[in-house]
């Protein structure tokens, strides 16, 4: 079992409204195993076909970074991609509160502790559909599971904030799951193991 340090907040978000830009996150380290590529891919994907304003926030650092930067460069994102490096604390926290949506693009993840701190702040979840991430994140439950094809990635993105109802929906069952999750959870759990043996 694994738990966030983060705060679950009370209430659900609503869907951004058209007038107001989206704001995606992604939190990792950065690596090959977290797919960077896909990642800018997708999101360049999305803007090609959005007529809405979108940025992408990069949280994290690794030695992935001088790429990502080319790879930013050479899709012509550089004024749509912040790259904030390493967060801790509540400079992260604010970052999970300022989003929309969490994205990864991962080709492996051994649990994906980030995807249970968006749950905390109601983040909905777009992702590629990958066994770990199963393990936390049930299509059209927390989020969306796309193929790892840019295309994909980016229609499951306008997918989410397409549709007011299933946003607002992900985000609540998200808080809920996040619950699961917490230090009390898990103690509790332990607790019941424990005595069962």
């Amino acid at each position: 079992m694994c738990s966030s340090d983060l705060a679950i907040v009370p209430v659900a978000r609503q869907a951004p409204g058209p007038e107001r830009e989206i704001r995606l996150l992604f939190v990792g380290r950065l690596s090959v195993q977290k797919n960077l590529p896909l990642l800018l891919e997708s999101f360049a994907a999305l803007l090609k076909r959005s007529d809405r304003a979108v940025s992408l926030t990069v949280v994290g650092d690794g030695p992935e970074r001088h790429r990502m930067v080319s790879t930013i460069e050479r899709l012509g994102l550089g004024g749509t991609v912040r790259l904030l490096g390493t967060l801790r604390g509540p400079d992260l926290e604010s970052q999970y509160l300022g989003a929309d949506a969490l994205l990864l693009t991962s080709t492996n993840e051994s649990f994906g502790l980030v995807l249970i701190e968006a749950m905390t702040k109601g983040l909905p979840i777009v992702t590629v559909d990958i066994p770990a991430v199963r393990n936390v994140v049930s299509d059209g439950v927390h989020g969306l599971l796309a193929e790892p094809e840019a295309e994909q990635v980016a229609a499951a993105i306008e997918r989410l904030f397409g549709d007011e109802a299933l946003y607002c929906a992900v985000s609540r069952n998200n808080l809920d799951a996040a619950r699961q999750y917490s230090w009390t959870s898990v103690a509790d759990a332990f607790s019941k193991l424990y005595d069962s043996i």
